[in-house]
């Protein structure tokens, strides 16, 4: 009873906005950020980025939220386990979402964005697909390394949130694009 939707909303975005000043304060300490400041470069940056960001706030709170239910009514034993499989999982999802940052000056400077969509996407459905697939088979080894026999329970969660975990970087893939 002492959590409630309104904490945890509240707790995410003064951890975001705390993350914000820290990464601003040491660009400016680190010379990262000579120059002068461009008022609509950053109004461009912020309208074409607060959907993503809404987006991704939202799993975010949604994913704690989802945690805290597993709690409430399957007990410490199965939050616990079902908190290794989601951990993991996303965990995973680095994979495609360094493909994405590595696609950026690609598309940056290319003629056809369309062409670089449509070849992200195929990469990011059939190749992480495959390599989703193949965790999914070799989940037992894998949270064997990642949790101990202990968590070994785990499994089938962790299974079904690879498929989460296959569809879920699409979006972002089409996102800069």
């Amino acid at each position: 009873g002492l959590i409630s939707i309104g904490f945890v909303i509240v707790s995410m975005l003064a951890v975001q906005v705390i993350t914000l000043f820290m990464v601003i304060r040491t660009a400016f300490k680190s010379g990262f950020i000579p120059g002068c400041f461009s008022k609509e470069m950053a109004v461009c940056l912020f309208t074409k980025g607060i959907k993503q960001h809404i987006g991704a706030i939202s799993a975010f709170i949604y994913i704690k939220i989802n945690q805290l239910i597993v709690f409430k009514y399957c007990g410490e034993e199965q939050s616990g386990i079902f908190a290794v499989a989601l951990t993991l999982a996303l965990y995973l999802t680095l994979v495609p979402e360094t493909f994405q940052l590595v696609l950026y000056p690609r598309v940056i400077h290319s003629d056809d964005d369309y062409e670089v969509t449509a070849n992200a996407l195929k990469f990011g459905f059939y190749v992480w697909g495959a390599i989703v697939i193949l965790i999914i088979i070799f989940a037992k080894p894998i949270l064997l390394m990642y949790g101990g026999k202990k968590f070994l329970a785990s499994i089938n969660a962790f299974r079904i949130l690879m498929f989460m975990v296959w569809f879920l970087p699409l979006s972002s893939l089409i996102a800069p694009y």
